[in-house]
């Protein structure tokens, strides 16, 4: 059996796994002692969890690539707190002050999961049901809270400036955002292709060619149910406002680069992009993250990624072509860019 506790900014998640049916007593047993936890804790364990945690958001400052990433998610969301903030917090932590909060997490608590393997529904439904009594014992669960998202404006560009906070740290990082919108599988679709797309000429212009940097790349960005597209970069040899420069270069170059494919090697770009969405997971556990990262998300789309295939099929050069202009070109005025 194995068993993982991860944080997020908007709660806990808890996931085990293994080859048993014994899973949800060992769940329901976890949940228990987290309903439970005021009466639990221990002075000693408290003092020695409290070093790791220092260590682990010391550890967030370190490099400027992560403090970016931190920097860009507060910026657009409110629940979200950077690693000095918390550990300005953690001294304040004592069994006592735990066990208060502890206490009014637990009142404020809704609880969704995910049960994923080879189950029968009524097995599934009282391996539910014994976990949410686990947590919430008789009572109801709160509702969830909305999460919330800043807005960016369009046709403005905000740019947030930081300095490294390890004044050792040699390397520069720039993140270059661009919010598109809600969650709709034709923008997921675009925004999927045009990662396929870029990924290799954004390498290949500014980490070969140019040698700007050692990391770069694009992706695809779900941030509480606002869509965007990510550009990165990392660098020891090359200052942050000249990598702004350098990427948004790249990005008018970019503009060519799609609307001189040949149809042909657009539609070869497009089915292995939609081939690749609709692969079988590997194993079970990534078959579940899958689905449980609709769950997090609050979209219940069990069916996302082969909709999203048949949406990639259909996506035109063209239409991809006025997608970029409208949402990523730094010449649109529509577009609402984040430069951190």
């Amino acid at each position: 059996l194995e068993l993982r506790i991860q944080s997020r900014d908007d709660g806990l998640v808890l996931e085990v796994s293994g080859f048993s049916h014994r899973l949800p007593v060992l769940a329901a047993h976890v949940l228990r002692a987290l309903r439970d936890g005021p009466r639990l804790l221990k002075p000693e364990a408290v003092a020695v969890e409290k070093d790791a945690v220092e260590r682990w958001l010391s550890n967030a400052t370190m490099k400027s690539a992560t403090e970016c990433a931190d920097l860009r998610l507060a910026a657009l969301k409110p629940d979200k707190y950077l690693p000095k903030q918390l550990l300005a917090q953690l001294p304040k932590l004592t069994p006592a002050t735990i066990a208060k909060h502890l206490t009014a997490f637990a009142s404020k608590l809704s609880v969704e999961g995910l049960l994923y393997g080879n189950l029968a529904y009524d097995e599934a439904r009282a391996a539910g049901l014994e976990m949410r009594e686990a947590v919430l014992g008789s009572r109801a669960g709160a509702a969830a809270a909305a999460p919330q998202v800043a807005q960016l404006p369009a046709g403005v560009v905000a740019v947030l400036g930081v300095p490294a906070s390890n004044q050792a740290e040699p390397n520069s990082a720039v993140a270059l955002y661009f919010q598109i919108g809600p969650v709709e599988v034709p923008t997921e679709a675009a925004l999927e292709l045009l990662e396929h797309i870029m990924g290799e000429p954004i390498f290949n212009r500014l980490r070969t060619e140019r040698q700007l940097c050692y990391s770069c790349g694009c992706s695809v960005r779900h941030t509480h149910g606002t869509l965007g597209f990510l550009l990165e970069l990392t660098s020891s040899n090359t200052g942050a406002n000249a990598c702004v420069r350098h990427m948004l270069d790249f990005l008018q170059e970019f503009d060519t680069i799609l609307a001189s494919m040949s149809e042909e090697d657009f539609r070869t770009q497009s089915e292995t992009c939609a081939s690749r969405m609709v692969q079988q997971p590997a194993n079970l556990r990534d078959a579940a993250a899958d689905g449980f990262a609709e769950v997090l998300d609050g979209t219940y789309r069990w069916d996302v990624r082969q909709r999203q295939a048949s949406a990639v099929r259909e996506l035109s050069q063209a239409g991809l072509l006025d997608f970029y202009r409208a949402h990523v070109s730094p010449a649109s005025p529509s577009a609402r860019p984040l430069i951190v």
